[in-house]
């Protein structure tokens, strides 16, 4: 499974009517919670998997009126990162100059084995971007950079921030700059 996604818990069930959900990390040494209390009938229940990594991972339903009733999964799994992305530089607060060229800085885990697109964006509106790389390299060992020319072209503002992702604008695997950056014109 992977962290930070849904994964629907399902069972079936007999003679009981409300059940525990647990999970362990550890190839059942110890137990968390995951939810109390829910009704048989609903036939399954949405986790929202944890940033817990394991290779060791079980997942546990009691009976709430007979704890003795339990049910383990058949073999252990295991809860990896999630890949995700963040950018580093310009994050927020800088003034860009047209003409200079800067690079666009990024940490990542996880390889999603794609390139990256990275955009500029004003407003925080997708639909006022200009494309810096449609296929940037995703870099080495957890970092990657793009060097950037800012174009003559780009409207001076100051509420900038950079966008980059795998390309198809979904939350799996996007970032933008944490605060706005200005581009301006360079004087002499």
């Amino acid at each position: 499974l992977t962290a930070r996604k849904s994964f629907d818990i399902t069972w079936d069930y007999s003679g009981v009517t409300r059940i525990n959900i647990e999970y362990s990390i550890n190839n059942g040494s110890s137990w968390t919670s995951i939810t109390e209390n829910v009704d048989v009938t609903e036939g399954k229940y949405s986790w929202s998997v944890p940033e817990t990594l394991s290779e060791q991972c079980l997942i546990r339903i009691t009976d709430i009126d007979t704890p003795s009733r339990t049910d383990t999964s058949d073999r252990v799994f295991s809860i990896s990162a999630a890949p995700y992305i963040t950018v580093t530089s310009p994050n927020g607060g800088e003034v860009l100059y047209k003409g200079k060229t800067y690079n666009v800085t990024w940490t990542y885990t996880g390889n999603p084995n794609v390139p990256v697109k990275i955009a500029l964006v004003a407003s925080n509106n997708l639909s006022n971007v200009y494309v810096i790389s449609e296929n940037a390299p995703l870099g080495q060992n957890g970092s990657g950079f793009f060097s950037w020319k800012v174009s003559s072209s780009i409207e001076r503002r100051n509420d900038y921030k950079i966008w980059i992702g795998n390309g198809s604008y979904t939350a799996d695997f996007i970032d933008t700059s944490d605060n706005s950056f200005t581009v301006s014109e360079f004087v002499y």
